[in-house]
């Protein structure tokens, strides 16, 4: 029988994880890192220098790693936020409008709610990432109040609800659903889930949704009726996917010089680009690696950003030896060079356009093609010898 201590310990290392993987994002309000973006981004309001945030981050992960608690988390924190000056209600200047406001910066209160906030989020990250791991014995979650004196109404309306794990609702419904919220899912069996009446054939609760606008950023946001604002994605599904296609959207709506330098910094960071690419069983990510207005315009979207997904930046680097390719993480950050000023090349039988450049001795090629609603994406980039370039214009020349 296994040791009921190891499953903490396991709970608590996915929390761990989940908090050292968060890049440190300084926000003086909470919209302005919104939804998605917490699933990749840590912040604390009112907390706009780094140094804040890392003395945060760090007080939780070592809080975890305790296993002291909250407890510990205030006991270490608060002394040195004390000393910095982030405590109490100070005068702060708004960086979106210019002027001058009076916050509330650390107290006992704002720290607990900082410490359930992201312990929360990050435990239900690491359950759903267990969950994809374990589904086909565990194939179901069923929806459970949380140990609360007074339960939500909405909340209350899908307790009991059983789907299974990939059911897209439990893309919004999959707890912590809204501050405080201490609901939580069980994974089950089948079999558990015969006995609890479950009927495959019901349809999942019906979803309805308000317009909610961001008036931090502008962005508007479909959300579901019964979640708070802020808690309706899914920690663990989300962090990858929709936070790359909010990058995206983003670098789109940009100036080609700071798009192409936004994107410059992302593939600096190799360990992050890793962690997208070789999360468990997460769906097909689409990764901005460069922005070109000439290959928009070649395919007449307006969208610039050019997109690899997680399926070909794995393919590449995983099966070079098999194909005698020397392609190594660097190399994908020779993309954007390649198609600033690489000669451009159109295949009309498969309606892409490949694109080549010689980088030192080596000649790269790649190949970009377009969605249906207009986006860009590498098809395939590999290195190419110079005959084989050759005989591929000549032929798409004809």
């Amino acid at each position: 029988m296994a040791d009921p201590t190891d499953k903490v310990k396991l709970l608590s290392q996915g929390v761990v994880d989940f908090l050292e993987r968060k890049n440190l994002k300084p926000a003086f309000h909470w919209q302005d890192v919104f939804a998605q973006e917490h699933a990749h981004s840590f912040t604390v309001a009112k907390s706009t220098q780094h140094n804040i945030l890392q003395d945060v981050k760090d007080a939780l992960i070592d809080a975890e790693k305790s296993g002291k608690g909250f407890k510990a988390f205030k006991e270490g924190l608060k002394p040195k936020l004390i000393k910095k000056g982030w405590w109490g209600k100070r005068a702060q200047i708004d960086p979106l409008t210019g002027e001058s406001v009076v916050a509330q910066l650390g107290s006992d209160r704002r720290l607990k709610t900082i410490y359930r906030a992201n312990i929360r989020s990050a435990r239900a990250a690491g359950q759903w990432e267990r969950a994809q791991r374990t589904k086909k014995t565990l194939p179901y979650f069923v929806y459970q109040l949380g140990a609360s004196e007074h339960h939500r109404q909405h909340h209350v309306a899908i307790a009991g609800t059983i789907l299974p794990i990939d059911n897209s609702f439990w893309d919004t419904h999959f707890p912590p659903n809204g501050w405080g919220c201490n609901c939580r899912v069980r994974q089950i069996t089948k079999a558990e889930a015969g006995r609890k009446n479950y009927d495959p054939k019901k349809a999942a609760p019906k979803i309805t949704y308000k317009e909610h606008i961001n008036k931090r950023t502008g962005e508007v946001h479909k959300v579901p009726t019964d979640i708070d604002v802020g808690w309706h994605t899914n920690a663990g599904k989300s962090r990858a996917e929709t936070l790359m296609q909010h990058l995206s959207g983003r670098l789109n709506g940009a100036g080609e010089v700071a798009a192409k330098s936004t994107v410059q910094e992302l593939w600096k960071n190799e360990k992050y680009i890793n962690t997208i690419a070789k999360l468990p069983n997460e769906k097909r990510v689409h990764i901005p690696i460069a922005i070109s207005n000439r290959v928009a315009k070649a395919f007449k979207t307006d969208k610039p950003a050019i997109m690899i997904s997680t399926d070909v930046l794995n393919l590449k680097r995983e099966t070079r030896k098999a194909e005698k390719f020397d392609l190594e993480f660097a190399d994908f950050g020779k993309v954007q060079s390649i198609i600033d000023d690489g000669e451009l090349v159109y295949d009309k039988r498969y309606k892409n356009y490949a694109i080549f450049k010689q980088i030192a001795k080596d000649w790269f090629k790649v190949v970009v093609n377009v969605s249906k609603g207009g986006y860009l994406r590498v098809q395939t980039f590999h290195p190419i010898n110079e005959a084989d370039m050759k005989k591929f214009i000549k032929r798409r020349q004809k």
